[in-house]
């Protein structure tokens, strides 16, 4: 392909749904040079946005296992200092 006719509209079309960590895959079964670079930058660009629009989204939000010991004492301190954390599993034992 000519240079700048394919990744970057897939690219542009990814940044414009404002997607990331996102693969794209077009497959162009016309051959030739008859649709010219711009017919190709619209091809391409164009079949990944509405690929894009019409699939699944799933949010992924990096998660970290962390184990922490404390006395019991500060376990309010603990429990203060993680009240923002939207999952906690709690384990009491030994």
């Amino acid at each position: 392909e000519p240079s700048g006719t394919a990744g970057q509209p897939i690219l542009s079309a990814i940044q414009g749904e404002g997607l990331s960590l996102t693969f794209v895959a077009v497959v162009r079964y016309f051959g030739g040079i008859l649709l010219g670079t711009g017919g190709l930058v619209r091809a391409y660009g164009g079949t990944a946005r509405l690929c894009l629009r019409a699939a699944e989204k799933m949010v992924r939000v990096p998660m970290s296992e962390v184990k922490i010991e404390v006395p019991m004492e500060f376990i309010g301190v603990l429990y203060q200092s993680t009240r923002s954390c939207s999952r906690i599993r709690e384990d009491f034992t030994n």
